[in-house]
């Protein structure tokens, strides 16, 4: 789990609330609200899992501009929680440095193999505890959890800009299994409404945390 990125720095976590809630309750929770009928979950689900894979609520086909409003003032303009700040390519790989909301920063792969089958490594935390001699994110420190949003949307990024994800293996930044919101990001990948990923095609690493 070498830090890709050895230079950035790590900003001490402001005092703000990181929700709880994940993108999907709080639009389940805003259509609740607003009197609209339940169809209209699905509608906006399948814009942002589906093949539009669309990037801001008010992209979203078929449904009122009263809600598209309200998705935006509730959610931010952008569906995605993590936005790249910066990126390194070669023929094989592309390196991504994610800037969250509250400014922290994570980090992602997404590889090409020869075979022309593709796999995203992903974060599960900001910073890590665990300090192993072999690991540069280590040295940066535990900061805290992601959301299971922020695990999520390092892959939904990639879709969002026509890129296929094969597999994908949480061997980025953090130990896995010491974050319980991977558990959640986990079944989300495996929803046949969301991400619809085959188990077989998902990797965790661990030190040994059982």
């Amino acid at each position: 789990r070498d830090t890709i990125f050895s230079s950035f720095s790590v900003k001490k976590v402001p005092k703000t609330m990181i929700s709880n809630l994940t993108r999907i309750q709080r639009i389940k929770s805003i259509v609740e609200s607003k009197e609209q009928p339940s169809y209209r979950i699905k509608q906006i689900t399948n814009s942002v899992f589906g093949p539009k894979k669309i990037k801001r609520w008010n992209d979203i086909p078929a449904i009122p501009s009263s809600l598209k409003t309200d998705l935006s003032a509730n959610l931010g303009e952008e569906v995605l929680t993590v936005k790249p700040a910066s990126i390194q390519k070669s023929s094989q790989a592309v390196k991504m440095l994610f800037e969250l909301k509250d400014g922290q920063s994570i980090e992602s792969v997404y590889m090409k193999f020869l075979n022309g089958k593709t796999s995203l490594c992903i974060s599960s935390q900001v910073g890590c505890a665990l300090k192993c001699n072999f690991c540069a994110t280590g040295a940066v420190g535990f900061k805290r959890q992601l959301n299971v949003d922020e695990i999520v949307d390092q892959i939904l990024y990639f879709q969002q800009n026509g890129n296929v994800v094969d597999s994908v293996s949480l061997m980025g930044m953090g130990e896995a299994l010491q974050n319980p919101k991977v558990f959640d990001a986990l079944s989300l990948l495996t929803d046949k409404d969301c991400f619809s990923m085959p188990e077989r095609k998902i990797s965790v690493s661990t030190v040994g945390i059982i």
